[in-house]
């Protein structure tokens, strides 16, 4: 039986998913942002704090975040939601992370803004990683759960006629030999 609600139809299911990425990918963003600068120097954050860049990405990450979700619309991040994550998923990520690359390192050599050459590089290597770790953390976690809620519901099996025969039917659609 299908519970009644506004949170039980697909479609707010399906919303709800839609949303819940997005969130993550917010997350994900500003993280791999940071650490692509942060690798820039080589994981110091005293130099990378002098070197103003980190002032600069602040600057920029609404932008930079804003641009990111919109490049991943079209590369389908969102409408699948990955109930069978694949190879194909896996290209989408790495393509819309490519993507934002180019747009980033445009944006830098039209002096738009003030990064490093090498951070959108960085940048597209630590936002598809991180990307793909998620969303394949997430269908994997859905899965596990999927698993858990069929546990609980088993089919029965009723064998007539089994015991008075001994044949070791019955002993076998126990689950052992001897019938336990």
């Amino acid at each position: 039986m299908k519970k009644a609600g506004i949170f039980h139809s697909d479609d707010a299911k399906r919303t709800l998913r839609v949303i819940f990425l997005a969130l993550v990918d917010l997350v994900v963003i500003q993280f791999s942002a940071f650490m692509a600068l942060l690798a820039r120097f080589d994981f110091s954050y005293t130099q990378l704090y002098e070197s103003m860049f980190l002032v600069a990405l602040l600057r920029y990450a609404p932008w930079f975040t804003v641009l990111t979700v919109l490049i991943f619309i079209p590369f389908k991040l969102y409408s699948s939601l990955w109930e069978f994550a694949s190879v194909d998923e896996l290209l989408h990520i790495l393509l819309a992370a490519m993507a934002v690359a180019v747009l980033q390192f445009a944006a830098i050599v039209l002096n738009l803004v003030d990064l490093p050459l090498s951070f959108p590089i960085l940048n597209a290597m630590f936002l598809a990683v991180l990307t793909v770790l998620f969303r394949f953390s997430y269908r994997m976690a859905r899965s596990i759960a999927r698993r858990r809620s069929r546990r609980g519901v088993q089919a029965r099996t009723m064998l007539i006629g089994a015991a008075l025969r001994d044949d070791g039917s019955s002993r076998f659609a126990k689950g052992n030999r001897w019938g336990l």
